[in-house]
This record gives C-alpha cells, structure tokens and sequence, in this order.
C-alpha cells in the first residue's frame, strides 16, 4: 500500500495556518530500515529548506498576532485527514515578532496586490517582501494594499513583513 506524501506548498501551507494559531507542527519523515530516506522524502526536505532559508524569520520566535488570519477559507480536517485547501488571494495568516507582523499569503498569485484588512487602527511605517526587499504600499481607511512582484524569492507561499 502507498501513501502519497503531502507537498512542499502543503506542508508550508499548513505550517502557516496552525503556526497563526499558536499551534506546533510536527514533520513526520519516513525512514528505510537501513535510515536512509527515498527520492520523494529528500525532495520534500530540500524544498522546505530552501523556503525556511527566506522565510524563517517569520515561522521561529514569532507568536499569534491580534487575528490569527483573514479571508473566506476555512480548513477542512476529518479525523486525520487533511486534504490540500484551496486557498483564494484574499486569504492570509499571521505571526508577530519584534514589533513587525508577518503575513503569510497563501492563496495569492505573483503580480495581484495584496489587500489586507486587519490592520484597523494601526501605523504602518514599511511592507518588505520576505527574500525580495522594501514593497511600495498604500494604507487608507484601514486598508493595506501592496503590489506583489512577478518575480517571487521561492515557488511556495510568499511573506510580507509589516512594520
């Protein structure tokens, strides 16, 4: 019997979703009997890496924000399954560390502007993308809205850094 693996945009996915909610993910990575790991595996772990390279600022030492997240998708878990969410580009989670808060856009595509709405009585002074820099952005009646590049710094779920 084989048991598909969960992708890397799955995974990310998910981390981002349970991380906002001061939940802990646990990583389960098969083992041969000999503790070597097969192609799919090693696949999975070097695309992690490279995403935690850019975007691990906003995942270690961060804690649950004001909201957890905005948009209109909800998770879908039954029992222990969790099937991949369709995500739409007003969907977004967030942490906070160190006075900046960290919007994971999960449904977003490279090019559409990201518009956030929690952000209601709030200053805010700069938007960096997480692997890419300083973002233009416009803040009016508690609105964000911020261009997102073409070019995105991984293939997998994008982070912003609000200050």
């Amino acid at each position: 019997m084989h048991f598909p693996y969960k992708q890397p945009d799955q995974i990310i996915e998910m981390l981002a979703d349970i991380i906002s909610k001061n939940g802990c993910m646990l990583l389960n990575v098969l083992q041969r009997p000999d503790g070597s790991i097969d192609d799919d595996a090693e696949f999975i772990l070097r695309e992690l890496a490279g995403w935690f390279a850019v975007n691990a600022e906003a995942v270690y030492g961060t804690r649950p924000w004001r909201v957890f997240g905005e948009g209109e998708t909800r998770v879908r878990i039954e029992g222990f399954r969790e099937d991949k969410t369709d995500w739409n580009r007003s969907d977004f989670r967030f942490t906070q560390k160190d006075g900046a808060v960290y919007a994971f856009m999960m449904g977003l595509k490279p090019g559409e502007t990201a518009v956030l709405r929690s952000f209601e009585g709030q200053e805010i002074h700069s938007v960096s993308l997480l692997g890419a820099g300083e973002l233009p952005f416009h803040y009016e009646y508690s609105v964000l809205s911020v261009p997102i590049p073409v070019k995105m710094p991984t293939r997998y779920t994008g982070v912003l850094r609000i200050r």
